[in-house]
């Protein structure tokens, strides 16, 4: 019997998760089309586009919303069955609160650990697809887009690029492909980890000085130089340390768009903080964000469970008319706003090195786990 009671607390909680992710998708939709529904409408998108760009954008859009979802889910699921009157029947056939909500707890590591993969697989990369084509196929910008790389360079140039840094004036995975003169094909081809602006370098091609300067970082991965004289003429090369990469462009024609690293996976700014480390960039900023990008899903643990605690609780149950959602409610919120306001605070202490990277990031579950356990020891 008591297995079937954890299984219908389950049971109710996902179906109370299910709906209130169902309304703040919609609430987030709303909110993408209204923030972006100018640019896609005044740059003449079509319907494809359009719908295409919200499919991008709204997974990651919605995984911010996700702790919400799983207090209120937590939250409203406990109370629906408190006000149903089978809470207390579970109670009576002796049943503890404790006892009833631990295969929950269980779910809820396991919705941490898929929430770190779905925006490590699913939303981070379909973000940087989604804004790739707002500023490419949709905006139709020119000019070299940060992140995002592609454009006519000065030079009968097209460059390619993962990423540019203009604090530490570092691009990362760049790609050069020079044409002929004609644009009959494929001159030279240019391909390195990275590329750092040095002011001293004389640049060839402009006889000034401010050059980029080449750095094959990893010997496992390519990096060459091909010339192309002809179908048959053919000369590829290895870089060498510090040369000189032929562009024209400086870190001024660098710079309209720029990857939040907030919205990159784990992979790609762990690759990030490797490619700046090995130029002996500073990094510090870009650590804190990353230890929080593993410890951020798992706040969903002490949600839950500070959800399931306030859902039990009596102070909700005798609640009538409109109390009976807007207690609930303010409760949520006001978790949620102390929640945010803490992990963003210690993010920036993070970034400034006042608490370590790790602290940083897990502290605000580690605060909020005792508040869940405080209360369950309480109920």
């Amino acid at each position: 019997m008591f297995n079937l009671i954890q299984r219908y607390v389950i049971y109710s909680v996902l179906k109370s998760l299910i709906l209130i992710g169902m309304v703040l998708v919609a609430v987030v939709l709303t909110v993408v089309l209204t923030s972006d529904g100018d640019d896609l409408y005044e740059n003449h998108a079509t319907l494809k586009q359009s719908l295409l760009y919200l499919v991008a954008v709204l997974p990651q859009k919605t995984f911010i919303a996700f702790p919400a979802v799983c207090l209120m889910g937590a939250l409203f699921g406990m109370l629906g069955l408190s006000r149903h009157n089978e809470l207390v029947a579970m109670y009576s056939a002796g049943a503890g609160l404790r006892w009833i909500i631990r295969p929950t707890l269980v779910l809820s590591i396991i919705l941490g650990f898929g929430a770190f993969y779905w925006n490590e697989m699913v939303a981070a990369p379909l973000s940087l697809w989604g804004e790739r084509m707002m500023n490419s196929d949709i905006k139709k910008k020119t000019g070299v887009l940060k992140e995002y790389g592609l454009l006519r360079g000065k030079g009968n140039r097209f460059i390619r690029y993962q990423s540019f840094d203009r604090k530490a004036r570092v691009i990362l995975d760049i790609e050069v492909r020079e044409m002929q003169a004609h644009g009959s094909g494929t001159r030279r081809l240019i391909r390195a980890d990275l590329a750092r602006w040095d002011e001293e370098t004389v640049n060839p091609l402009t006889g000034e000085k401010g050059a980029w300067l080449l750095d094959p970082t990893d010997p496992n991965s390519e990096n060459y130089i091909i010339d192309i004289n002809d179908a048959w003429d053919i000369t590829p090369r290895p870089i060498e340390e510090d040369e000189v990469l032929l562009i024209e462009e400086t870190p001024d024609d660098f710079g309209v768009i720029e990857r939040n690293p907030i919205e990159m996976s784990h992979a790609e700014l762990k690759r990030r903080i490797a490619l700046l480390e090995s130029d002996q960039a500073q990094t510090l900023d870009l650590q804190a964000i990353l230890k929080f990008k593993v410890a951020a899903p798992y706040s969903v643990v002490a949600l839950i469970l500070i959800g399931l605690c306030f859902g039990a609780s009596p102070f909700l149950l005798g609640r009538e008319g409109a109390a009976r959602f807007t207690y609930p409610l303010g409760i949520c919120l006001g978790i949620l706003g102390l929640y945010y306001a803490i992990s963003l605070g210690c993010l920036g202490l993070g970034q400034l090195n006042v608490l370590s990277p790790f602290v940083s990031a897990w502290l605000p579950n580690v605060l909020f786990l005792g508040f869940g356990i405080v209360l369950l020891v309480r109920s």
